[in-house]
């Protein structure tokens, strides 16, 4: 597959730099995917089908910076962190991005017409997600800032605050899962095996989404630790 200048130009920049053009490309394939299962909570299934195939050309486009991060890492670079907690982190961060297509992979299997209130709980599931993995790159570039200040005390706080919010949500994420799961098993018999197979696969897909976002947290929280 030829690859665009844009992803080319990557090879140009740090490797925390490198980090940040990846996480754009989850960010946007999350911002997609939201709308893909909005668009299938409200019975527009073509529109949904549409959205989900940019959200999987999105996710090749991180696969392919993905890759270039880690071919452009040679084991005598040096870094500012340990290369295996950097890669790490970029395992944990492109792992988001992964879990977003399998959402909308999943739902392209069946149409499935759902009472309101699994349609609000998945929506509301799905915007709090979102808003985890949108404070990713807030994070990421926090601890960019961190880097190049040569970790600084009050750049390294500013870091901290931001992988508690991340925490923060990620609990909300836990309890709006629950929430989801009560409800779906509360109208289970409405489904067939394979929609409700599929719609739990859903739910606990968006959820890890979470969980690998407040993971991105925890590995640069490891790289500052080994750090300082």
């Amino acid at each position: 597959m030829r690859m665009g200048r844009g992803v080319m130009d990557i090879f140009t920049k740090p490797p925390f730099e490198m980090l940040m053009v990846h996480v754009d490309r989850v960010v946007e394939g999350v911002d997609l995917m939201r709308d893909s299962i909005v668009a299938y909570c409200n019975g527009d299934f073509e529109k949904a089908e549409k959205l989900a195939v940019e959200v999987v050309i999105k996710e090749r486009e991180a696969d392919e910076i993905k890759n270039l991060i880690r071919e452009s890492l040679p084991r005598s670079l040096f870094m500012p962190v340990e290369r295996g907690d950097f890669l790490d982190y970029v395992k944990e961060q492109d792992y988001i991005i992964d879990r977003a297509e399998e959402v909308v992979l999943a739902l392209l299997l069946r149409n499935i017409e759902m009472p309101a209130c699994i349609k609000e709980s998945i929506k509301n599931l799905t915007n709090n997600v979102v808003e985890v993995v949108q404070l990713v790159p807030k994070t990421l570039g926090s601890m960019i800032e961190l880097v190049n200040s040569s970790f600084l005390k009050r750049k390294e706080d500013k870091v901290h605050e931001n992988i508690a919010k991340l925490d923060k949500k990620e609990d909300i994420t836990a309890h709006l899962e629950l929430e989801v799961m009560k409800c779906l098993f509360e109208w289970e018999k409405s489904f067939s095996f394979g929609e409700f197979y599929i719609l739990v696969e859903v739910v606990e897909q968006l959820a890890k989404m979470a969980d690998h976002a407040e993971n991105c947290g925890d590995r640069i929280r490891c790289m500052i630790a080994k750090r300082l």
